[in-house]
C-alpha cells in the first residue's frame, strides 16, 4: 500500500515532519518520496508520532515554513503584502500539535 505505485510526482514545495521514534517513520519516508527532491524539505526530530514540542525544535519548524513561503511566493512572482511573523507560525504549529494530542 506504502510503497510508491505511482509515477506521479508532486512538485509543489513540502515539508516532511519525521520523528526518529516513530513507529510509522518507513511510511512517512516512503510519503516524502512523492515529492520532487528539489521541492521537499525532510525535517527529522527525536520524537515520535507529533508534531515537535521542545522551544528550539518548534522555532526550527516555524522558520523552515516561513522560508518555504517566501521562497515560494518569490519564485511565482507574487509580491508579498505582510510578512509571516515567527510567532504566528509557531502558534499554529503548537495548535496543531495541540489537536493532534487530543
Amino acid at each position: 500500500y506504502w510503497e510508491r505505485k505511482h509515477k506521479d510526482i508532486l512538485s509543489i514545495p513540502s515539508i516532511h515532519v519525521m520523528g526518529d521514534k516513530d513507529p510509522f517513520l518507513h511510511k512517512s519516508r516512503l510519503l516524502a518520496q512523492c515529492s520532487e527532491p528539489s521541492s521537499a524539505t525532510v525535517m527529522q526530530f527525536n520524537m515520535g508520532h507529533h508534531f515537535p514540542v521542545p522551544p528550539a525544535d518548534t522555532q526550527r519548524l516555524a522558520n523552515r515554513i516561513i522560508a518555504l513561503h517566501e521562497n515560494y511566493q518569490r519564485e511565482l512572482g507574487v509580491e508579498q503584502t505582510e510578512p509571516l511573523e515567527i510567532a504566528k507560525v509557531q502558534e499554529q504549529v503548537q495548535v496543531a500539535e495541540i489537536s493532534v494530542q487530543a
